[in-house]
């Protein structure tokens, strides 16, 4: 069968990803067979026409409106579709009218995912192979998304969950109500309202660490693997599937996790030294290296019940994140299983 190349074909990745206008003869579609490719993704409103004259070409159809960006969901299906191809030696050539907007940008999201390069660099390698490509400033910022949606994030969804939404309960937890109940406890904390001193040896001598400042660098602290293992992978251009991937990245991935379990219990058994359990409606006070006079001074703490509730509360959430954290360890060496056994 005679076969004719299409217009404004070009390769992206030899023998594995190619752009293309919308191809109209048959000879076009017997082109991209002659070529290795098997698979044409359509991302027209409408099919190409005789798209069914060659039925060795499987035809995908994600349908994007003229001048619009894909979305998020769309480009991962079109990479999907990219990768079970290639592991397969199939080619695959992606189409649009014309073959610059909603393609360019397909491509350059694929050369973001395959090259590990960011989202600029993408779109100028595209335009330097066909020029023209990505027209609009919204296909532009979907492509520097993507890339940023793919950078700097944890590679499970325990771990997204747990930094994106536990995380920011418990700082607000902390920020918020933690002031409401503990901001002005030195102000209200009395042992004899004659003696200014007296009241701040005792007090001192109650809260060696506030709590505001303990619980605060307990989330600092805990959050440092974490920090250093993404500031790692984004000096790397490690992407959150390759964490899954690569065996060397996951071990390191886990030993960031392992060490922020380690943290909180530390964490944990050191807000027990310093806090206990129970905060009691009075405190006892040995003054007496501030005067021999005093000995044993009865103290009142302010809002002994709400302390308590909120202590409680910040050992659920350091449990918890526990919890989380040993979850997110099973979710990623199941995850890296599924790889294995789909290689």
């Amino acid at each position: 069968m005679a076969s004719a190349q299409p217009p404004n074909f070009s390769w992206v990745d030899p023998g594995k990803v190619a752009g293309l206008a919308m191809p109209r003869m048959t000879a076009h579609y017997q082109y991209l067979l002659n070529n290795g490719i098997k698979h044409l993704v359509t991302l027209s409103d409408r099919k190409p026409p005789y798209h069914d004259t060659c039925p060795d070409l499987t035809l995908h159809h994600i349908k994007i409106h003229d001048f619009c960006a894909p979305t998020f969901d769309q480009i991962k299906r079109f990479l999907s579709i990219v990768e079970e191809a290639n592991a397969r030696g199939e080619g695959v050539a992606v189409h649009c009218m014309h073959g610059f907007g909603r393609t360019g940008t397909m491509l350059a999201c694929y050369l973001v995912k395959s090259r590990k390069i960011s989202g600029i660099d993408a779109i100028n390698e595209i335009r330097s192979i066909r020029g023209g490509s990505i027209e609009t400033r919204e296909q532009e910022q979907i492509v520097v998304q993507f890339y940023q949606q793919n950078k700097l994030r944890p590679p499970t969804v325990i771990g997204q969950f747990h930094t994106l939404f536990f995380g920011s309960v418990r700082m607000f937890f902390l920020g918020v109500l933690g002031f409401a109940v503990y901001g002005n406890e030195a102000l209200h904390f009395s042992c004899d309202p004659e003696r200014r001193e007296l009241n701040i040896f005792c007090y001192n001598q109650f809260r060696p660490v506030t709590p505001q400042v303990f619980w605060a660098l307990q989330l600092v602290t805990v959050l440092v693997p974490g920090a250093v293992f993404h500031l790692y992978a984004a000096y790397k251009n490690i992407d959150q599937e390759d964490i899954l991937e690569q065996p060397t990245y996951t071990v390191f991935y886990i030993i960031s996790v392992l060490l922020r379990i380690v943290l909180e219990v530390a964490a944990f058994w050191l807000q027990s030294r310093l806090f206990g359990f129970l905060v009691h409606s009075l405190y006892f006070c040995d003054a007496s290296s501030l005067e021999k006079a005093f000995n044993l001074t009865k103290c009142m703490v302010p809002e002994h019940f709400e302390k308590t509730i909120f202590l409680s509360a910040m050992y659920i959430f350091t449990i918890i994140t526990m919890i989380l954290c040993m979850a997110e360890i099973f979710e990623i060496l199941c995850r890296r299983q599924g790889y294995l056994a789909n290689q």
